[in-house]
Order: structure tokens, then C-alpha cells, then sequence
């Protein structure tokens, strides 16, 4: 039961300024008008900006938060915008120093309302930047992520104060916490020169610091090593303390691992003689780490001590990896000395965080495939009254040009006139008739169509769920089942650590499972960055090459139109992947004058226009519908050899 493999990854690069939380950035008429007579200091508040970042990182936050807010104060009352963001963005990075993540996630928030005119709008890269670092804090990776490469879009778009070697450095936490860590060091390795030619040394410390980590999680010990020791020279030299007090952890942490748990005490002892702004989360890492040190060495009251320290204040931190982590470190603790009734209570607690995580996310995507199955039936009726009405709608458009070319044909041929005419309300009567044949085929088919996808959706689940997941758990089951049988009660953790894998892994694959039936971001964040998380994953599971971009700023629309589309995506990739034999694969989402549009392209072998299951098969059949539906419109285009590309437009003023 190995709790210790959990390492240092704080990489905040705050603004140091601070100021007042706004309900929003929506202005009176009267404010507005005010603007023209208040002609604000903006210089007298931008020194005051300026000192209250020096006195923070002088150590004296209660100060540095005066100042912010009386800076926030005055440019709230000239409506001096930049001064406000400037403002809300330091209270917000005192506030995640502090451990507050959600108080500086509001701080952020309402900074963003302010961001509407040429001289804000590059301080949104900053505080999607600064987002993202809370987000990190609390453990919540792929939030975390999203908000990372939001900022990287701004900034290309709009410019940042931020340093783009910054928001490199930033972008690789999370993927190295997703387990991406060659990709972590990609993009480090883009942030390390600027940093150096910028002389931004405190970005720089964090770059070794992740460099660190990275080759930490590759297990690359002598690289892990020399990278923390570079972060932290350059801490010490620059007077970074935060940063200095994370890599005298990290070389603590390589130093454990390595098997020397006394050169490990001497490093986290170092920390001591460490004075400044030190995170709450670096100083209960701290008490974590010299538990496990303790543990190695059997210092067990010792180790106790560290521990009982650091559950209280994880728990307020709303770290929860920590918060297992612990528990499960005084579980073995408690085993070791005999005291298996608290190490039970421990192992217990540890088990419920984890159950309590997993049951949530699967009673919600109970409720979510429940509210899905509704929709459907809703959205099938929902088809096939609007399928009627553009098939009259049709006929009237028909009629109407069948009009005006006869009207025409009248100056050249009064008697051609009578003769088309004739022919022409026959072909209708005929064409009425077949309409009504036609649209009851095409009920049935639409119901077939639907009816086969959900059928397939269900048989794909109970495939995943039956030879994936309930096997994992089987043989989780008769591994314990065999250690239950032992005549001795203590097992050791080397016996227990592999369990504990399979149990993750497995935990890991109902996680995706649950994510798969209704995703967590579609209803916190919306259609574009439920899209993003659909491709991402996709990626590490199949060999194709996925881009996804998004072109201009996607409104939140109807949750039901966003589920509907993109499932529509979903089954468009999934043929993609199905049948394409492609390498390549783009996905993009652009709006633009209340037209959303969506493309799905790829570089396979094309639809055979000789097959029949390809061109008109029920999935095809299916997605028309379905994008009839929602009064949109589809188009594709594929060429034998040259891949297929499918475009869907829907006009959202209608």
C-alpha cells in the first residue's frame, strides 16, 4: 500500500497584485456619463499596484492587501478597468498562496468581466493563466489543463503580460500530472531559452522545478536531481523562497527514492532556515514527505506526529489526493505497530474517499443516460414534425419557381403555357401521393436508424464494463481472496502495492467509462471544452493523429442542442475511426455571426460512392436526421483515396 509516489508541483507564477471582488463589470448609465468628468490617477494607482507587490514579496500580505484594495477603491471609482483587473488579479494570487483556491478562483472570475477594452484584454491570457494554477492546486488536472491552453489562445490573439515562457511552463504541470510527461517536457523545453533571454529567473527556477519533476516521474533519477538542483540555486540567488523550499523538497523526495531516507531528512530539515512566502500546499507536502522519511527510518511516533499534522490541513486545502494519501500512509502505520483496529479505521476512511469519488460520478451518469434517453425520444419526434414541414416547405419553393419560369415562358408562348400547366398539376397530384409514401418510409427508417445507435452504444458499454472492468475487479477479487487465506494477519505494503495498482487502473477505466456516457465539462464548461476532452482522450487510445481547434469565442447554448451536436461529433469520429483507415484526424468549432459550425475531417481512404453501407448507410441516415432535427444542415464530401470531410451549420437565430 505504496502512498508515497506523489512529488512537489508547485509552479505558481502570481502577479503579486491584489484587490476587491465586483459582482460583474456591467456599468450604469450614470457611471458612463461620469467617465468623461473623473479623469483618474491612473499613475498614483498603478505605484501603489507596484508597492504593494514589493511589500508581499517582502512578506507582509496584510499590508500588500490594504494597499490593493484601496488601489481597487479608486480605480473603481474613476472606472479605471485595467486597475480593477489588476487588482482582483493579486487579491486572487494572495488568496491561492493563502490556500483559498475557490475565493481566488471568484477573484479571477470577476477580474474577466472588466477585460472588454484594447488596454485589458491582454491580462485574459493571465487570469486564465492564474485559473489554471488553482485549479492545479486543487488536483482537478484537466480543469486545470483547459484553462492552461485558453491562455495560450488568448495570448496569441490578444498579446499578455504574462511571459509566454510562463505559460509554457504553466501548460506542462497538468500534463505531467495527466502522465504526459515526454509532452511536459516538450513544452518546457519551448520555455527554458526565453526564460533565460528575457532574464526571467523566477519563471525559469519554476522550469527547472517541472524539468525535475518530469524526469522524476520517468524515474530518470540523475537528471530529476540535477534539474532541482538548478531550481534551486537560481531560487536562492533571485530570493524566490517558494521556490527554493520546493526544490529542497523535491532533492528530499529523489534522495527517498533512491533508498538514502537520512539524506532525505537532511534535505526537508533545510526548509527550515527558509523565510518569506511559503505556500500552505508546499508546507504540508513537507509534513507528508518527512512522515514517509520517518517511516523509512521506523521513527514511527514521529512519523504519526507529521501525519496527524497534515490530514487537517489537506482537508481544508481540499487536496483530496493528499488527503487519501495520508490516510493510507496511517493505515500502514498503525499495522506496523500492532494497532489494527485504527489501522482498519484508517484504510476505511481511505476507502470511502475513493468509493465516495467513484459512486457520485456513476450516479450521475445513471441520471445523465437516463435524461439522455428522454432526450432522444424527444428529439426523434422533434425530427420527424420538422422533417414534414421542410418537405411542404419544399413543395411550396418548387411550386413557386414551376410559377415564375412559366410566367416568363408566357411572353415567348401563350400556348406552351397552358400545355406545361397541365403537365405540371399532374406531376404534383403524383408527387403528393409519393410524398406521403416517402415521408412514412423515412419515419421508419429515422426510428431504425436511432433505435440501431442506441442498441450499439448499449452493446459497446456492456462489452467495455464485462471484458475490461469486472475482469480487473475479478482479479483483484482473488488476489485479496488469496491473502485473506494466509495464516498471518499483517501483510506487507510490497504485497499490497500491486493490489493497489490494479485497483487504480481499474477505477481509471470506470472513471472513462462514466465520463463517456455524459461528460462532466460539457455541462460546467460547454460544447467546446467537452469537444477538446472527447479528442484528447481519443488520443491516447487509438494511433490517429487528432487536431482539435476552436475559432472564435463559443457561447453556452441550450444544454440539449450542445449534448445532441456533440454526439453527433462523437459518431462522425467514431466512423472516422471505424472505417476510414485514416492517420490524421481535425475536428473544428467556429462561430461566427450566430453561425455555429463544425467540421470532421480526415485523410482516410473516402467513402466508396459503390457502397452502399458507406454512403447511405443507417449511421449516415441517422446523423442527417439528427442535424434536421436541429434545423440545421450537413455536408460531405469524399473522394476514393483523398479522406472525407463532413461540415454541419446551424444559423442560431432560428
Amino acid at each position: 500500500m505504496n502512498h508515497f509516489f506523489s512529488h512537489i508541483t508547485s509552479r505558481l507564477f502570481p502577479a503579486f497584485l491584489t484587490g476587491l471582488l465586483f459582482a460583474g463589470g456591467y456599468r450604469t448609465g450614470a457611471q458612463m456619463e461620469n467617465r468623461i468628468a473623473i479623469r483618474p490617477d491612473t499613475a498614483a494607482v498603478n505605484q501603489q499596484l507596484t508597492n504593494a507587490k514589493h511589500i508581499y514579496l517582502s512578506g507582509n500580505k496584510d499590508s500588500a492587501i490594504y494597499l490593493f484594495t484601496r488601489a481597487l477603491a479608486q480605480s473603481r471609482y474613476s472606472l479605471y478597468d485595467y486597475g480593477i483587473v489588476r487588482s482582483l488579479m493579486g487579491l486572487g494570487n494572495i488568496q491561492v498562496n493563502s490556500g483559498n483556491y475557490a475565493g481566488a478562483l471568484a477573484y479571477y472570475r470577476s477580474a474577466l468581466t472588466f477585460c472588454n477594452t484594447d488596454g485589458t484584454k491582454k491580462e485574459i491570457a493571465s487570469l486564465y493563466n492564474n485559473m489554471g494554477v488553482a485549479y492545479g492546486y486543487q488536483g482537478r488536472s484537466e480543469k486545470s489543463m483547459a484553462h492552461y491552453e485558453k491562455a495560450l489562445q488568448y495570448a496569441e490573439k490578444y498579446g499578455t503580460s504574462t511571459p509566454m515562457e510562463t505559460l509554457y511552463g504553466n501548460i506542462a504541470i497538468p500534463l505531467e500530472r495527466l502522465g504526459e510527461s515526454k509532452k511536459s517536457l516538450y513544452y518546457l523545453a519551448k520555455g527554458e531559452p526565453l526564460a533565460k533571454k528575457n532574464h526571467s529567473y523566477m519563471t525559469l527556477a519554476n522550469i527547472y522545478l517541472n524539468q525535475g519533476t518530469s524526469y522524476f516521474s520517468l524515474k530518470s533519477w540523475e537528471k530529476s536531481r540535477r534539474y532541482f538542483q538548478a531550481a534551486l540555486l537560481t531560487a536562492t540567488k533571485h530570493h524566490f523562497p517558494d521556490i527554493r523550499f520546493s526544490a529542497s523538497l523535491n532533492l528530499g523526495l529523489v534522495a527517498l527514492n533512491t533508498g538514502h531516507p537520512e539524506a532525505a531528512l537532511t534535505e526537508f530539515k533545510n526548509t527550515d532556515t527558509i523565510k518569506g512566502n511559503i505556500s500552505a500546499y508546499n508546507q504540508n507536502k513537507k509534513s507528508i514527505f518527512l512522515a514517509r522519511a520517518y517511516l523509512e527510518l521506523n521513527k514511527l511516533q514521529l512519523a504519526e506526529n507529521c501525519l496527524l499534522k497534515a490530514l487537517p490541513i489537506s482537508k481544508r486545502l481540499n487536496t483530496l489526493k493528499e488527503t487519501v494519501e495520508i490516510h493510507g500512509m496511517l493505515s500502514d502505520l498503525y499495522a506496523a505497530t500492532g494497532s489494527y483496529k485504527n489501522a482498519y479505521e484508517q484504510l476505511s476512511l481511505e476507502k470511502a474517499l475513493n468509493d465516495s469519488m467513484n459512486e457520485k460520478k456513476a450516479l450521475d451518469a445513471v441520471a445523465r443516460m437516463e435524461i439522455k434517453y428522454r432526450s432522444v425520444l424527444k428529439d426523434q419526434e422533434i425530427a420527424r414534425k420538422q422533417l414534414t414541414i421542410d418537405q411542404q416547405q419544399s413543395g411550396i419553393i418548387n411550386r413557386n419557381i414551376w410559377i415564375v419560369s412559366i410566367t416568363a415562358c408566357l411572353l415567348l408562348l401563350f400556348g406552351f403555357f397552358f400545355l406545361q400547366r397541365r403537365s405540371y398539376r399532374r406531376k404534383q397530384k403524383l408527387k403528393n401521393e409519393q410524398l406521403i409514401n416517402v415521408e412514412r418510409q423515412q419515419e421508419i427508417k429515422v426510428m431504425k436508424a436511432i433505435m440501431s445507435g442506441e442498441e450499439q452504444e448499449r452493446i459497446r458499454l456492456a462489452r467495455e464494463i464485462h471484458d475490461g472492468i469486472m475482469v480487473q475487479f475479478s482479479v483483484l477479487k482473488m488476489n485479496l481472496s488469496a491473502l485473506v487465506g494466509r495464516e498471518k494477519i499483517f501483510v506487507a505494503k510490497e504485497t499490497l502495492r500491486p493490489l493497489l495498482e490494479q485497483l487504480d487502473e481499474a477505477t481509471n477505466n470506470l472513471r472513462r467509462t462514466a465520463h463517456n456516457l455524459m461528460p462532466d465539462m460539457l455541462l460546467e464548461e460547454g460544447l467546446p471544452e467537452a469537444l477538446y476532452y472527447f479528442c484528447n482522450n481519443l488520443k491516447k487510445s487509438t494511433p490517429l493523429e487528432i487536431v482539435f481547434h476552436v475559432l472564435g469565442n463559443i457561447p453556452r447554448f441550450d444544454v440539449q442542442f450542445e449534448l445532441s451536436v456533440y454526439r453527433i461529433i462523437q459518431e462522425l469520429v467514431q466512423n472516422v475511426i471505424k472505417h476510414a483507415e485514416a492517420t490524421q484526424l481535425i475536428v473544428q468549432l467556429s462561430y461566427e455571426n450566430n453561425l455555429l459550425s463544425l467540421t470532421v475531417e480526415d485523410n482516410g481512404k473516402g467513402m466508396q460512392q459503390n457502397d452502399p453501407d458507406a454512403v447511405n448507410g443507417l449511421g449516415m441516415k441517422s446523423i442527417h436526421a439528427r442535424v434536421t432535427g436541429l434545423n440545421g444542415r450537413i455536408e460531405t464530401d469524399s473522394q476514393p483515396g483523398t479522406g472525407t470531410s463532413a461540415r454541419l451549420e446551424f444559423d442560431m437565430k432560428s
